[in-house]
């Protein structure tokens, strides 16, 4: 009998660093994308998209001016902190804790899926203002919230975006 529990024991350690890896590796992503918001690297920041999140912003330049009209406490900010995160196979939500340039705090929820190229690409982000307390108890409900809040932000942008042509690049 001990020897079954500690082989499940073991077995039960073994998977605690897997998660702790996807969390990790998710945490880069977003990271690596809010560093390039820093440094308005439009190319960057929307190489960490999600397929999905691409074909409604098809070019960089685009999704850029999205995310600096719609999402401006991850555009800019004071302080941008990990929070609780949780896994559910090839789905990852993360918290971060925003103050934006004007010293209002946020709460940000990241949403992150393994493509299957294996990478982890940025399948949405939904804020509010504040801090709220609590877990991320329910990844299917928060999914289907950010979608819709998503869904809505992304097609009046993209409608905002069509009604204008594009600038042109310099010769």
């Amino acid at each position: 009998m001990r020897i079954i529990l500690m082989f499940v024991a073991i077995l039960l350690g073994s998977l605690a660093p897997a998660a702790a890896d996807d969390v990790g590796a998710a945490q880069a992503v977003i990271r690596a994308q809010e560093q390039a918001f820093g440094r308005d690297d439009a190319a960057a920041a929307y190489s960490h998209a999600a397929p999905a999140i691409r074909q409604i912003f098809p070019q960089a330049d685009i999704f850029m001016s999205m995310v600096q009209n719609q999402y401006a406490p991850v555009y800019r900010h004071r302080s941008f902190e990990f929070g609780e995160a949780r896994s559910d196979g090839d789905r990852i939500a993360q918290r971060v804790h925003i103050v934006d340039a004007n010293g209002e705090a946020w709460e940000a929820l990241y949403t992150l899926e393994r493509q299957a190229d294996g990478s982890l690409k940025i399948t949405g982000c939904s804020f509010t203002q504040g801090r709220p307390s609590g877990v991320i108890e329910n990844y299917a409900s928060a999914t289907r919230c950010r979608a819709r809040i998503m869904s809505s932000r992304m097609m009046l942008t993209l409608s905002r975006f069509q009604a204008r042509p594009l600038a042109k690049a310099a010769a």
